[in-house]
C-alpha cells in the first residue's frame, strides 16, 4: 500500500462526517426513542439492526485501512530471505 497523506485524512473526514450526520439530522431518532422509552416497531428494529451491521462493517474496513497504513504487512519475500 502506498503511504500517502490521503488515507488518514479520509478516515478523519469519515469520522467527522458520521458525527455530523448524527448531530445534524434526525435519522437516529427511532434509536434514541427506543433507548428512552423502550417502544420500537418491528420495522424500526430491522433498520436498527441493518444500520448496526453496516456500521460495524464500515468501521472494520476503516480500521483495517488505517492500521495497514501505520503498520505495513511484512511481505513474503522478506520472510523467505532470512527475516524469520
Amino acid at each position: 500500500m502506498n503511504r500517502t497523506f490521503l488515507t488518514p485524512i479520509t478516515i478523519l473526514i469519515g469520522i467527522v462526517g458520521s458525527v455530523g450526520l448524527m448531530a445534524g439530522s434526525n435519522i437516529f431518532d427511532p434509536l434514541i426513542q427506543f433507548i428512552h422509552t423502550g417502544d420500537i416497531t418491528p420495522t424500526q428494529a430491522v433498520f436498527c439492526l441493518l444500520f448496526t451491521v453496516g456500521g460495524f462493517a464500515a468501521y472494520f474496513y476503516l480500521l483495517n485501512l488505517i492500521c495497514s497504513y501505520f503498520v505495513p504487512r511484512i511481505d513474503k519475500d522478506a520472510q523467505t530471505n532470512g527475516a524469520k
